[in-house]
């Protein structure tokens, strides 16, 4: 068969339309797949050659959490150029506008973006954390009866802890859960109902140390230091900066360490020895996370002139004891205490006379110190010192008033005297009692005691069964 007389079949209609058919569904596909990727296309830097990666200025921003699976808007105050992700796999994201970017968690996990603005001479580095998610946390506070009232906030990309718990203790168990999902931190905005209340037992004892020394007896721990302290738990006497300089100093330190031993108990025996006075013994009750204040003393008038028209006012200047007191419970066993003592006594010694009237001075010894104890240890604070000094003269009768040679039958004496001010700080936890729970006083069963005739005939006297229990003999 010749050429020009080849049969040719033409394509069937149905063959037209069904390859048309074909192309149509892959132009769609292909664009289809062409705009997703270009929905969440990372725009990586290209191009960018060594020297103009140097040129930028790197400025770091704050950390960016954001929750995998949730769009976290961020916006700039500046026009962008391009973004960089360091881990596409962890973070991805897009520009959607001048300044705006859109980021979207993918997995738990750390990396950075760094942001050029236009112009590519300034870049931002945000360092970008995807935390786990808020559902493992959020099922653990369900679990516990105490913590079900407290809810986790995520919105704007940072965890937020709100609510309200019970109690101080419930509290810590909630920021302790937290830091085991999110170890960047949180914000706490939980709310305690009920806050722990501190008992803090404060000693004011003033030491001669003058009476002290000759016995080889002497709180502070070595030359040159201003305050000393020490510190002694429940059944195991005092630890810190308590030390001797001599065997009687060092026996006195053995009771002191002795198992059960008390610094009060201590104090106790040197006062009766008139070896210390006990100047003050408050207890103060402070709410964790306030301060108590208190004084003993009083307030001594000092006129004051006014300009020349020769009109007094009176101002009043407190003296004696002051303390202030700042309790915070930080855990069921720990106590960070701030103590800020101050005593203040008149000096006639460096008094002024102002129209008249003399006005004695005043005498500051005053500290501050913070410190972290556990429930019934014993803060010890020395080192606080002041001196006075007297003068007195002793002579024989008759002979020491005689002209020139009575001097030898007199006797000149200045006697100095320093005392040291030591504080003793003991902080504990307590909590409200039932009325129902409390003990009866002593003495409350027998208020009403009528004995009768037989009871008397007989012998018979309650008084003589129930005196020893308060330590009383019949």
């Amino acid at each position: 068969m010749s050429e020009d007389k080849m049969l040719r079949v033409p394509m069937t209609p149905f063959a037209d339309k069904r390859s048309g058919f074909m192309q149509q569904l892959r132009r769609r596909a292909f664009a289809t797949l062409a705009a997703v990727s270009v929905a969440f296309m990372v725009p990586v830097v290209t191009g960018v050659t060594l020297s103009e990666a140097q040129a930028a200025e790197y400025v770091n921003r704050p950390s960016l959490v954001i929750q995998a699976g949730v769009q976290t808007p961020l916006s700039l105050q500046t026009p962008i150029e391009r973004v960089a992700i360091g881990d596409p796999a962890t973070v991805t994201g897009r520009v959607v506008g001048p300044t705006d970017i859109l980021l979207l968690g993918l997995k738990p996990g750390r990396t950075n973006l760094i942001v050029w603005e236009v112009g590519g001479e300034r870049a931002y580095v945000y360092p970008v954390i995807v935390p786990l998610g808020t559902g493992d946390l959020e099922r653990d506070l369900r679990e516990d009866p105490e913590l079900s009232a407290v809810r986790v906030d995520a919105a704007g990309g940072k965890i937020a802890l709100k609510g309200t718990v019970p109690s101080n203790d419930a509290h810590a168990r909630v920021l302790r859960l937290a830091s085991r999902y999110f170890p960047d931190g949180v914000s706490d905005q939980i709310k305690v109902l009920q806050q722990q209340m501190v008992s803090v037992e404060i000693k004011f004892a003033a030491l001669s140390t003058t009476t002290l020394k000759r016995l080889g007896f002497d709180f502070r721990s070595g030359p040159g230091t201003s305050f000393e302290y020490a510190v002694s738990s429940p059944g195991a006497g005092l630890t810190g900066a308590l030390s001797g300089v001599s065997p009687i100093s060092d026996a006195l330190n053995v009771l002191m360490r002795l198992p059960g031993s008390d610094l009060s108990v201590v104090l106790g025996i040197l006062s009766g020895a008139k070896l210390a006075q006990i100047l003050a013994e408050p207890t103060l009750l402070v709410r964790s996370g306030e301060t108590a204040e208190f004084i003993a003393g009083g307030e001594i008038p000092i006129p004051v002139p006014q300009d020349n028209s020769g009109t007094v006012t009176i101002e009043y200047k407190e003296f004696g004891i002051r303390l202030k007191v700042s309790a915070t419970v930080l855990s069921p066993s720990r106590i960070l205490l701030n103590l800020a003592p101050e005593v203040s006594d008149l000096d006639y010694g460096k008094a002024v006379t102002i129209q008249g009237t003399q006005v004695p001075g005043l005498i500051r010894r005053g500290a501050s110190s913070t410190l972290e104890l556990g429930n019934g240890q014993s803060f010890v604070l020395a080192g606080l010192m002041s001196s006075s000094s007297a003068d007195s003269d002793d002579a024989l009768p008759v002979l020491g008033d005689l002209p020139i040679i009575g001097a030898f039958f007199k006797r000149q004496q200045t006697t100095r005297e320093r005392q040291e001010l030591i504080i003793v700080a003991t902080p504990r936890l307590v909590s409200p009692m039932d009325s129902r729970a409390l003990p009866p006083l002593p003495g409350t069963d027998l208020q009403n005691y009528d004995p009768s005739y037989s009871d008397m005939l007989l012998g018979r006297n309650r008084l003589r069964d129930v005196l020893p229990q308060y330590g009383l003999m019949p």
